[in-house]
């Protein structure tokens, strides 16, 4: 398998999961570290697999599952646009963990009108 450089990664996503990409990629000062798989949006959490060899040890790969799983439940509450606590939004085309103000963005790009309860306003008079 080809090995997905930081760069890539980091194109694939909005920049406030930068910061939690930049941490993924930390795992290169492992010894025993050799790539990354996949990385990618799944279920509004991002999912990465670290590459595993025939080398690759019962407890490498545990701790390689570890890292997987932490990164996976520290995105699920990181908003993916700006960086702040955010929560899943399941009712986008796109799954996506966001903050409400991106989330709000987000939605009104998507439908034609935001509901002035999720906007947090008033109904005004035209």
């Amino acid at each position: 398998m080809t090995t997905i450089i930081k760069e890539e990664a980091l194109q694939q996503f909005n920049i406030g999961w930068h910061s939690l990409i930049n941490n993924v990629y930390a795992a290169e000062e492992l010894p025993f570290f050799s790539g990354i798989d996949i990385i990618q949006r799944k279920n509004g959490m991002l999912s990465v697999k670290y590459t595993r060899t025939t080398a690759t040890t019962h407890y490498q790969a545990f701790v390689l599952d570890c890292l997987e799983y932490k990164i996976e439940r520290l995105s699920a509450k990181l908003c993916e646009g700006c960086g702040k606590y955010g929560i899943r939004r399941t009712d986008l085309p796109v799954i996506q963990s966001l903050c409400t103000s991106c989330y709000a963005l987000q939605y009104s790009e998507q439908h034609d009108s935001v509901p002035f309860s999720m906007a947090n306003q008033e109904p005004q008079d035209d």
